[in-house]
């Protein structure tokens, strides 16, 4: 079976319209609940298609993270920002990040600061919605990876604030942990 893009397009527009028609997913208003087997297979053609002139890709990263489909919410981002960069490498996926990873080895393993792409660029509306949601669900650890890796299009300010957060988050667990003094090793 042989799709032209644009028809594979409109079909995964409406697929996409049918899951965003309202802000609930369908929780709370008696409406058909989204299965996680159904819509994950639907943010894989999201990415893969791409059809970004017929969605919203904030939308579709928010609704991914809010149903704990950070894989598809990346995938979703990188698809964006491949797109926008027109760069169609593999990317490597934030959740895979090694605990060892340094902030100089992120920021220049990844692309260098776009300066050229308009900031409402579909990039930068998702990578944005990543880091936002992760800040609104207090996943301090997840969103200084998305900022890490998306330093280009989620900003400095939003890299210093994931880095914080993160840093004050750590030390609130082991200060709970431990009960005492934590020493700077840096």
């Amino acid at each position: 079976v042989v799709f032209r893009r644009s028809s594979l397009s409109n079909k995964t527009k409406d697929d996409c319209d049918g899951i965003m028609e309202d802000d609930n997913y369908g929780y709370g208003d008696g409406g058909e609940l989204i299965s996680k087997d159904l819509i994950a297979p639907t943010f894989s053609l999201v990415a893969n298609t791409r059809p970004w002139e017929y969605v919203q890709v904030e939308k579709l990263v928010t609704c991914a993270a809010e149903l704990d489909l950070w894989y598809s919410a990346e995938l979703l981002c990188d698809a964006a920002i491949a797109s926008t960069t027109h760069d169609e490498k593999k990317v490597m996926m934030a959740t895979k990040l090694s605990k060892i990873s340094t902030t100089e080895e992120l920021l220049t393993d990844g692309p260098a600061t776009v300066t050229s792409i308009p900031r409402d660029s579909i990039g930068h509306l998702a990578a944005a919605a990543i880091i936002d949601i992760t800040f609104d669900y207090r996943l301090y650890r997840r969103a200084d990876a998305f900022a890490s890796k998306y330093y280009s299009f989620g900003g400095p300010a939003r890299f210093a604030e994931a880095r914080f957060l993160h840093a004050c988050d750590t030390i609130t667990k082991v200060v709970k942990r431990r009960g005492g003094p934590v020493k700077d090793q840096e």
